[in-house]
């Protein structure tokens, strides 16, 4: 065998070294090393991928990360979501004060930056396989920036929804324009911190529905968070932060949840083998699901990602100029009137009452019907899935406006029958397996027991009601409403007393 020259011998050594380089940094953006248009930076591990893609039918250049081996490309995180890159002119680098910056060549232009104040420009940027991305000091490793501090619609494990009261980092989701627009849509999902926090999702800044405190093994008003077989969610609450995130049981398999742009938020986890994402875990819920979207004796329906309401056979609008508004609240006109009653699962009872509405089967929702509509019955009033109508006053307390209850409109809520008399001894009713009232406003004092909360609540004139909330740790927690009593559900199996 003929011996090597060493000048080749060198060469080689010199392309095998920068190959291995090359090969050993593809999960890193530095300095020299940006990623373009059509480059992908893979983590360690391989489980996730980040570069340019186009969403939908848009032509438009977003940065985003997603799964590698998944082979629906489906974005967990979108960096420029509100400034698009044209004509595939897009590049991720770091610039000369150590930022990780999208920039437009074409515009020569900035579309999105981490903005960090940094002491020095000796940075890197590394996907990491949990697939957040991270901009590091490159002499100390300490970490600068990382895109799980700022989640888009999709919260991964690991992630965090909540609050950083040191930072005043706010941890929310925020769902897209449409499949084709990553930018900020109508929906956020985030925690509200006040009282004993809990999360809501919005429509806009309007309460669209509400988790209820936390309980010790999961929100008041999702019971299936203690039953879920993929997952395990921690809810973590002290002086310097409150959030939730979640674990995987079995790292292999590839989850997320998404708020969608519909305002459904969805737990999803990819089948192998069938090749597609679906439901698990934690209901998901749409829009159609809203109490009385279309209107009596109107149906909903979702179609090419738009919500439709039409009228049932032999029926038209009510009001044919608030329909074409889409106000179809205001229902259809007939002369008979049928109410459809769920008496069992799949099963409905018709009985004549006046308003007619479509409950849909089959489907796990967060929503689960209509009941967790956000403050459905209004103050003081309690919804019951399984009476009809839904909504009925507490003890004590009457509609607010009985001609708008007559016709199904009890967002006005209930008012009491006679003024309340501290001075006459009056004690508390009791709920039994209830979802928790609006908990924002209220008062907390988790060493306190069952009875010594009674005793504190009915010192105060003020005090309407009061529970317990750890009901899985030491039986203490108590918990007080000095104000109106909002949201209030009868719930299955499930609840509290309240």
């Amino acid at each position: 065998m003929a011996a090597m020259d060493p000048g080749e011998w060198s060469l080689n050594a010199i392309l095998f070294f920068f190959l291995f380089q090359f090969c050993d940094s593809m999960d890193t953006v530095t300095p020299t090393q940006p990623i373009k248009d059509g480059d992908i930076l893979v983590s360690t591990g391989e489980r996730f991928a980040l570069g340019f893609f186009s969403p939908g039918s848009s032509r438009d250049r977003y940065l985003g990360i997603w799964y590698n081996k998944v082979s629906e490309q489906s974005p967990v995180w979108v960096a420029n979501r509100e400034t698009s890159v044209k004509n595939f002119n897009g590049v991720l680098m770091i610039n000369g004060y150590g930022n990780l910056i999208v920039f437009d060549k074409n515009q020569n232009s900035t579309a999105w930056s981490t903005y960090v104040a940094l002491p020095h420009n000796d940075s890197i940027a590394k996907l990491l396989d949990s697939g957040n991305l991270v901009l590091i000091q490159n002499h100390s490793k300490r970490v600068l920036w990382q895109s799980f501090d700022y989640p888009t619609h999709t919260l991964l494990p690991g992630m965090k929804i909540g609050l950083n009261k040191k930072t005043g980092l706010n941890w929310l989701l925020t769902s897209w324009k449409s499949r084709s627009d990553p930018a900020s849509g109508n929906y956020s999902f985030s925690l509200d911190p006040r009282g004993s926090p809990q999360f809501f999702l919005y429509k806009g800044s309007t309460p669209y529905w509400r988790s209820g405190p936390w309980i010790g093994n999961g929100f008041n008003g999702i019971p299936e968070m203690g039953h879920a077989h993929f997952s395990n969610f921690s809810f973590v609450h002290d002086q310097d932060k409150v959030y939730i995130t979640y674990s995987l049981f079995n790292d292999s398999i590839f989850s997320r949840y998404v708020l969608d742009e519909t305002g459904s938020l969805k737990p999803l986890t990819w089948l192998e083998g069938i090749d597609r994402w679906n439901s698990f875990g934690l209901p998901t819920m749409d829009q159609c699901d809203l109490y009385g979207l279309c209107g009596p004796y109107g149906s909903c329906s979702t179609k090419n990602d738009a919500l439709e309401c039409g009228c049932l056979p032999g029926f038209e609008p009510k009001s044919s100029r608030d329909w074409r508004k889409s106000k179809g609240f205001l229902g259809k006109k007939r002369n008979l009137a049928i109410l459809v009653v769920p008496i069992a699962l799949g099963f409905f009872l018709l009985v004549s009452y006046g308003y007619c509405f479509l409950k849909k089967m089959g489907k796990t929702e967060v929503q689960k019907d209509h009941c967790d509509t956000y403050g459905l019955c209004g103050p003081y009033g309690i919804c019951n899935i399984n009476k009809a109508p839904n909504c009925e006053c507490l003890k004590g307390f009457t509609p607010k406006s009985p001609q708008d209850w007559d016709v199904f409109d009890t967002f006005g809520g209930c008012v009491r029958t006679s003024s309340l008399d501290c001075r006459k001894g009056e004690g508390f009713v009791k709920l039994t397996g209830v979802k928790l009232p609006d908990t924002s406003d209220i008062s907390v004092n988790m060493s306190m027991s069952n009875k010594e909360c009674e005793v504190e609540c009915l010192k105060n004139c003020s005090c309407v009601a009061y529970s317990i909330m750890d009901i899985n740790g030491s039986g203490n927690g108590c918990v007080a409403w000095f104000r109106n009593l909002i949201d209030i559900r009868q719930s299955i199996g499930y609840g509290q007393d309240l």
